[in-house]
């Protein structure tokens, strides 16, 4: 996906899992989530972004 192209670009550990789990999809409201190790839900939406890579600095600390 266009997250893990951006993660791996900026070398940020990224694992990808799918929830199938009706309570887990009704807690997070979106059909993709980025949640951070510490349990932060850093981003949410229900398609992917037009710029994954700006997410992922966004997140990261690398821009403002």
């Amino acid at each position: 996906t266009a997250f893990e192209a951006a993660a791996t670009e900026c070398r940020v550990p990224l694992k990808t899992i799918a929830v199938t789990e009706p309570e887990a999809v009704r807690l997070y409201e979106r059909s993709l989530v980025l949640v951070r190790p510490d349990g932060h839900v850093a981003w949410r939406a229900n398609q992917a972004p037009p710029n994954a890579r700006a997410v992922v600095d966004k997140v990261r600390g690398a821009v403002a």
